[in-house]
């Protein structure tokens, strides 16, 4: 089995969004063990928490291969 890892300290990036140019903040923040990784959508109501899992891949024609 792989070892778990995290990040010490949060840190967050800003940019241009590669499809819709747009200005964007990602912010990256410690978790707790067995977390995994999710996204939280703070500019959507309600502020949604999506789990990273390949289940939820619907779409690859612009993706990196």
């Amino acid at each position: 089995m792989d070892q778990q890892h995290s990040i010490k300290n949060e840190v967050s990036i800003s940019g241009i969004g590669l499809y819709t140019g747009y200005e964007v903040t990602l912010t990256f923040k410690p978790a707790p063990i067995d977390h995994g990784i999710c996204f939280k959508r703070i500019d959507l109501e309600g502020q949604p928490i999506i789990e990273a899992d390949v289940k939820y891949v619907t779409e690859t024609d612009r993706g990196t291969t």
